[in-house]
């Protein structure tokens, strides 16, 4: 009769379950050192981001955008009556910006993204028919650029790299990039530039020329979206103070004083040579020209400008009440 007996079991015992104590503190570890590389990746974009001035641009452009926080001022838009009102009645009103920016970086913009990506400091402007940028962006668009530019795929021309239909290069920490790869080249040799205005937090400039600009607007992100500004035309100085000729009931919207009508036209003249193509001035200009025939208004009297003294316009008011706005303009001149 045999006898069986079982092998011994020679296989190391399994180790035992690591205690709980152990378990957690490993974990906590983990949270800790995760949030710890946040918090040097945030401490490290803020300096990085930090803009020593507002950006290059070519030498010589036909209208600039500046903003010294420009997703501040996007946020602060959003923020205003008036964005709610105008989200009211069209949902996504800059659905065409965004989709053009989400084809080109693959992402929808916001202003959060927009500061993560592209910092603070903005620069917009044309030249010669081509449009671009200049930014001063955070740490991850560097670190992007920085292993676009060392494949051996990338595109690189006079320190101007290719990225899709881009074009892109860096000067002094900003980042250039337009679709013109002359844009980009003339931004790189143009001198440092130099802006009438100091940018402000929470302002959007807007310059007509450069660097010698013809008219300039500065909007704010509050209510009513206040806009200041200036318009340089020929004008003949009197040195009389201007009076207020008109007495309206409620605070007009916009008044225009000159101590001559000439100097008025002049003002309109400089505005329709800098806005004549622009659809909403062409469309207020060919109205008030209409009317004018309509009305049977007939011509003015010869020199009758030459027999005025002081002149006031305003635009008191705009009645939405129809299908199209009609503003309520007043007018009042010394003889």
């Amino acid at each position: 009769m045999e006898s069986s007996r079982k092998a011994p079991d020679t296989r190391p015992p399994a180790p035992a379950p690591p205690s709980r104590p152990r378990s957690t503190a490993r974990r906590w570890r983990g949270f800790i050192i995760f949030f710890a590389a946040l918090a040097i990746l945030a401490v490290a974009d803020a300096f990085v981001t930090e803009a020593p001035g507002p950006g290059y641009l070519p030498a010589e452009v036909e209208w600039a955008v500046v903003s010294a926080d420009f997703p501040g001022f996007w946020r602060g838009v959003e923020q205003t009556p008036f964005h709610r009102e105008v989200k009211a009645e069209r949902p996504y009103p800059l659905h065409e910006f965004e989709l053009a920016a989400y084809h080109a970086a693959g992402i929808r913009p916001t202003s959060v993204r927009w500061r993560v990506w592209l910092g603070e400091a903005l620069v917009m402007a044309e030249a010669e028919g081509a449009t671009g940028l200049s930014a001063h962006p955070g740490v991850l668009l560097r670190a992007a650029s920085f292993v676009h530019r060392m494949l051996p795929t990338t595109r690189i021309e006079d320190s101007v790299a290719e990225y899709g239909p881009y074009h892109y290069a860096w000067r002094d920490g900003f980042l250039v990039a337009s679709r013109s790869r002359a844009y980009v080249r003339a931004a790189l040799d143009a001198p440092e530039p130099s802006f009438a205005h100091t940018p402000q937090p929470g302002q959007l400039q807007v310059y007509v020329g450069h660097p010698e600009p013809s008219a300039y607007v500065a909007l704010a992100a509050d209510a009513g979206l206040p806009a200041e500004g200036w318009l340089t035309a020929d004008v003949e100085p009197r040195g009389e103070s201007l009076e207020d000729l008109l007495a309206l009931p409620t605070p007009p919207i916009m008044t225009l004083r000159a101590s001559h009508w000439d100097n008025l036209a002049a003002l309109h003249g400089a505005a329709d040579a800098i806005a004549g193509e622009w659809p909403p001035w062409r469309f207020a200009s060919h109205t008030v020209r209409g009317l004018w025939d309509r009305w049977a208004l007939g011509p003015l009297p010869e020199d009758w400008a030459g027999q005025t003294g002081q002149a006031s316009l305003a635009l008191a008011d705009v009645e939405t009440g129809e299908f199209l706005p009609v503003p309520v303009l007043a007018g009042a001149f010394q003889g």
